[in-house]
């Protein structure tokens, strides 16, 4: 059974909406002729250099009995995880936004994947629309492969 992950519209939408906004800003901090340029280039740069950095995190997911391929959004750089190399998987919950009024949103659950080498892998609901389709075939594939190699 193969399941593969399905980007969340919104998700995208706030990473496009990012670049955006970027761009958008290198546009007009480039039209000005000031001696406060510099600085703005300086911090225009670093903004770009941590966007570019988030973007390069975003990865998708294809489930298999055997393990999980992982594929950088921007470079398509596939990264295959077996199963023998996960420790654990672990549920963690993200709380709500809270304002005075009250909760804004009541928070999710979202798993990450501990790997014997210390790296993690997070499989969220606010980045797939399909999580819990892809956590349940994490937790099964895996549960039959320590079964079938113990």
């Amino acid at each position: 059974m193969m399941v593969t992950s399905k980007f969340r519209t919104l998700f995208l939408a706030r990473k496009a909406f990012g670049f955006f906004v970027m761009f958008f800003l290198c546009c007009v901090v480039l039209s000005y002729n000031d001696e406060y340029l510099l600085i703005f280039m300086l911090l225009l740069t670093v903004s770009i250099a941590i966007t570019l950095f988030k973007l390069s995190n975003i990865y998708k997911l294809i489930i298999f009995e055997n393990g999980i391929t992982k594929i950088a959004f921007l470079s398509d750089k596939k990264e295959f995880i077996d199963f023998s190399e996960i420790e654990s998987i672990n549920l963690n919950r993200v709380d709500g936004l809270k304002t005075r009024a009250g909760y804004i949103s009541e928070g999710y659950y979202e798993s990450t994947v501990l790997l014997k080498n210390q790296k993690i892998l997070l499989v969220s609901p606010d980045h797939f629309e399909n999580y819990r389709e892809l956590v349940a075939a994490m937790s099964k594939n895996l549960t039959n492969y320590k079964i079938n190699n113990n």
